[in-house]
């Protein structure tokens, strides 16, 4: 019985890592990236890439960014749902459907390029389709510099799921307003944010590690009884 007990559990912890493996999505391997230009105030004040959720967390971003002009640039990395929208690609970001926000970053200013990672540890559902959007706009103070990007006009869309969108600043008042701004895209040049991304599976609970052995020791007690 004892030899089963611990195959059983054995078992248990077996299955659950190897559902544990999560997926990365990285969009930094075209060896033909360059700086996109130029995000910040007064230009671009918000650039996004779409992509797909590949497993119930979303629990890491990286982006690379280099300062240009004015101050430091300011920034909060968001998570939003989509909505049906213009652009070209039927779909934009929903900026009334934040669902993350990392608070403020920083590319200071005179800095090279500079890796900004962050850990949303979203819940999601696989295969929603969510924006991870780059906000200046929260910031009128922020500088503006640019952010690395896949080949413009290059052979190859080495995220062809998601998309990289963009809007200007145009009188709008909150973020939510952006939901009727005029929203560009970068579609037809194949071209998308090179950001790193990844999904996985949480971590199994301590409480539900203790839970089980705590039966076992309450079983083995009982027994010696």
């Amino acid at each position: 019985m004892k030899c089963s007990r611990i195959a059983l559990v054995g078992g248990l912890l077996l299955a659950w890592t190897s559902s544990a493996f999560g997926s990365v999505i990285d969009i930094t391997q075209d060896p033909n990236e360059f700086d996109q230009a130029t995000w910040g105030w007064p230009n671009s004040v918000i650039y996004a890439q779409s992509v797909i959720a590949d497993d119930v967390l979303f629990s890491l971003i990286e982006m690379r960014a280099t300062w240009a002009s004015g101050g430091d640039i300011l920034f909060n990395v968001l998570i939003t749902g989509d909505r049906v929208g213009g652009a070209g690609l039927g779909f934009e970001p929903d900026m009334t459907d934040i669902r993350y926000n990392s608070g403020m970053q920083t590319v200071a200013a005179g800095a090279g390029q500079v890796l900004t990672s962050v850990n949303p540890n979203l819940s999601v559902t696989p295969g929603e389709r969510l924006f991870v959007v780059f906000d200046t706009f929260s910031y009128p103070s922020s500088g503006n510099g640019t952010m690395r990007a896949t080949e413009f006009n290059g052979p190859n869309d080495w995220y062809a799921p998601g998309e990289f969108v963009f809007v200007n600043t145009g009188g709008e008042q909150n973020l939510g307003d952006f939901n009727n701004a005029s929203w560009g895209h970068r579609f037809d040049n194949n071209e998308d944010l090179a950001l790193l991304m990844e999904f996985k599976v949480p971590a199994p609970a301590t409480a539900a590690l203790l839970g089980l052995a705590g039966l076992a020791g309450g079983r083995r007690r009982r027994r010696r009884a």
